[in-house]
């Protein structure tokens, strides 16, 4: 079974293999704080995710300290239980967002009725 865009992964161990669930949505953000400034250094943010289901749609928001959503990496994306996922910095009204401290709401929904979230804090330094 996979949840490759493909279809298919002749070769590859299936993506939804898996020995073991976590308990609970867990995510981990890397490098933070991250510098998109175009350097090659920490220039993307690596959002990392366990879910505690074997699969499910995720969708991950970016909102600066006024609650205003200024980039959606990702919108309801059909994920396995791990994986990860970049956002470069680029803000939805253009350009690399500038430097503060941003919220990240990574979403969840199981496919059964039941969507969970988790905030983390998100350093960006330019």
């Amino acid at each position: 079974m996979c949840i490759d865009e493909s279809a298919a992964t002749p070769g590859c161990e299936n993506s939804l293999h898996l020995l073991e669930l976590a308990t609970r949505l867990t995510i981990d953000l890397s490098p933070n704080p991250f510098t998109p400034n175009g350097d090659g250094q920490s220039d993307e943010l690596r959002i990392n995710f366990e879910l505690p289901v074997e699969q499910g749609l995720l969708s991950i928001m970016i909102f600066d300290m006024a609650g205003r959503k200024i980039a959606e990496p990702c919108q309801a994306k059909p994920v396995s239980h791990r994986g990860s996922l970049i956002w470069n910095g680029e803000a939805g009204y253009g350009g690399i967002a500038v430097t503060g401290l941003y919220i990240c709401m990574v979403m969840v929904d199981d496919l059964q009725g039941n969507v969970t979230e988790v905030l983390k804090k998100i350093y960006l330094v330019n």
